[in-house]
């Protein structure tokens, strides 16, 4: 019988042909069954060493990949010079087939592709097999017309051999939560016993590059023109600024065109649980932009987790100008941001709030589990310039800027004063100016070396 084994060389040769030769060989066979048992056997060996070549050389292409299909032909050109260079090849196969099936194999999350590929879709809720959900132009929905597994395995099948696999990590009755980013999403995932429903609960939260225009933003009515000057003002002054809302609300969507307000060079240091604004890429380094990006890890070990307070010390030897913080959840995260704030950096961050009185309480008994009230009134005070809030109007499904709203500093009797600037009037439907700035404010803008010209107007009372 003839030697079926093919020696190769290390330098590229002609696959279809070999491929070619081959598959000729296999046809001589009696027992076409097994010819085909061996063609899959060799197809996955060649799969399996695909795939460790490409977790080891091109982990984030994976990753990026994994939900952007847009990506493919850069992934299919990757494998295809892999397997020209190594000389893999499968019986019977073409190296197009092979390129394809691989794909298919690592990439495709089947039933989850299409969600993944619309844009209007920014969010992905599968809870259990049976009953998914999307967040589709701004409103949850079923979506099962959409999404459909065929059991509970297809589904714990997805997200543990593609989706936690191409980030190393790994879930289980032991590890049942399970929280990643993979390339532009941040994915949650909870097993069972947790999960009550029809296997594992899935959340993937697409980050897709939304940004506005400062057309768009007027157009859009995020904002009256009166406003979005003074949102430039407040920026270019070095405010610090909380913004809050609830979860799709827009805050980060505004933050990134806020953040093209800082002057370029200016050193700014992105502090994220989960790298979500990408300022680094929106506003780049060739352009003269200094952005800096840090995300926090979280492993299975706490002690060595890198979590918001580590990193905001941490960048307080990085020479910042600037501070943006993500979503800021816990008490130590945010005392060590407002400190931060209090010995000169400019600081953002964002916090789920309902108003900017209820969200500036909050912050306050956050810090109060660390000092008496009063004097965690009068640090947040001194260290915390603006509380904008934001919200998506269901009824027209739009976002707006609802309220603008100064910390002037403390009473008497250490309570907070707030300044309201700018509100949105829920009964008129139209935004209105409210008081003038603070001599405190009049001063940021003036040691910023703002001309007078830009906020005269906002030392007048309105009318």
């Amino acid at each position: 019988m003839q030697n079926e084994k093919i020696l190769l060389n290390r330098g590229r040769v002609n696959l279809q042909q070999l491929q070619s030769q081959q598959a000729a060989t296999k046809s001589s066979r009696p027992d076409e069954e097994q010819s085909v048992e061996h063609t899959s056997s060799d197809y996955e060996l060649v799969r399996n060493e695909v795939r460790n070549f490409l977790m080891n050389e091109h982990n984030k292409l994976v990753q990026d990949a994994l939900f952007n299909k847009k990506r493919k032909p850069e992934v299919e050109r990757t494998i295809r010079n892999y397997l020209q260079i190594e000389r893999k090849f499968v019986a019977g196969m073409s190296i197009d087939d092979v390129v394809l099936r691989i794909w298919k194999d690592i990439f495709s999350l089947g039933p989850l592709d299409d969600a993944l590929e619309d844009n209007s879709i920014t969010e992905i809720m599968i809870n259990g097999y049976d009953q998914p959900w999307v967040k589709q132009n701004g409103k949850d929905r079923p979506a099962g017309d959409l999404i459909q597994f065929d059991n509970q395995k297809h589904l714990e099948t997805i997200i543990v051999t593609k989706i936690l696999n191409s980030c190393g990590k790994s879930v289980s009755d032991k590890n049942p939560i399970v929280d990643a980013r993979i390339g532009e999403c941040r994915v949650n995932v909870v097993w069972q016993p947790i999960s009550q429903m029809k296997g594992p609960i899935l959340t993937i939260r697409k980050f897709p590059p939304i940004t506005l225009t400062e057309t768009e933003f007027l157009e859009k009515g995020t904002a009256s023109p009166e406003m979005f000057e003074f949102i430039k003002l407040i920026v270019q002054g070095g405010c610090s600024i909380c913004m809050g809302g609830s979860t799709g609300s827009g805050k980060t969507t505004t933050f990134k065109l806020m953040a093209g307000f800082i002057k370029k060079g200016e050193r700014v240091v992105v502090i994220e649980d989960t790298a979500e604004m990408r300022l680094e890429k929106l506003y780049p380094y060739e352009e003269g932009y200094h952005f800096i990006s840090e995300e926090c890890r979280i492993m299975e070990d706490e002690s060595l987790d890198i979590v918001i307070q580590k990193l905001v010390v941490t960048s307080l030897r990085q020479t910042p100008k600037r501070l943006i913080i993500g979503e800021i959840r816990k008490e130590k995260d945010l005392l060590a941001a407002i400190e931060a704030a209090l010995i000169g950096h400019p600081l953002w961050f964002t916090m789920h709030g309902l108003s900017a009185s209820e969200l500036a309480e909050r912050i306050s008994m956050l810090l109060a589990r660390f000092m008496a009230k009063q004097d965690a009134n009068r640090l947040l005070s001194k260290s915390l310039n603006i509380i904008m809030m934001q919200k998506h109007f269901a009824e027209d499904d739009r976002r707006r800027v609802f309220e603008i709203v100064e910390i002037v500093g403390v009473d008497k009797d250490g309570e907070l004063i707030l300044n309201p600037i700018f509100e949105y009037d829920w009964d008129h439907k139209k935004f209105v100016r409210s008081n003038p700035i603070s001599e405190r404010l009049v001063k940021m803008f003036q040691h910023a070396e703002i001309p007078r010209t830009r906020y005269e107007k906002y030392l007048q009372p309105a009318g």
